[in-house]
Formats: structure tokens, C-alpha cells, sequence
């Protein structure tokens, strides 16, 4: 599973805390995914931005209503993140 997303740089502490949340996140379908397999990847370093590909394996047949569900709360997050950290000087949260 691939979510491929931009976020500006100013918007993320680290991108270490932006995976970590995320991998929080979903942890409600740990059982669906393998554990180890979460990457959170810099696709593309810009001026401004970062281009990222949040990265998992399911560790069987996954139905696609669950993959759609859990894109949905990975989406959510990135968004609702993205937001809390809004404009904070480095550092601060």
C-alpha cells in the first residue's frame, strides 16, 4: 500500500514524528499489516516542500474495503497533522 502526498516543510517538526504519528494512526489494523514494513519515504526534496510516500504490506489478501478505510483514516491524519502543526516556529508544539 502507497499514499504519495506533499506537505510544506514549515508544516512538519520532523519526519521522523510525521511517521511515527502516522504509523499511530492506523494501528487499529495492525493485525492486517506487517509488522516492520511502515516507511514513511522523501520521494522529492523541493524549495519549499517535500514529496513523501508513506509505505506498508498487508500480511494477507486484504479486501478493498479496508484498504479504502484505513487510506481514509492515513489521509485524515496527514491532513489533520499537517494542520496542528500550521505556522509553530521549530521546535514548539
Amino acid at each position: 500500500m502507497n499514499i504519495e502526498f506533499e506537505v510544506l516543510i514549515q508544516n512538519i517538526k520532523t519526519v521522523e514524528e510525521l511517521e511515527a504519528d502516522l504509523i499511530h494512526a492506523i494501528s487499529d489494523y495492525e493485525i492486517h499489516i506487517e509488522r516492520g514494513s511502515y516507511n514513511l519515504r522523501i520521494v522529492e526534496i523541493r524549495k519549499d516542500s517535500l514529496s513523501l510516500k508513506f509505505q506498508y504490506d498487508f500480511l494477507r489478501e486484504i479486501n478493498r474495503e479496508l484498504e479504502r478505510e484505513i487510506r481514509r483514516k492515513t489521509a485524515r491524519r496527514i491532513v489533520n497533522y499537517v494542520k496542528q502543526n500550521l505556522g509553530q516556529p521549530k521546535g514548539e508544539g
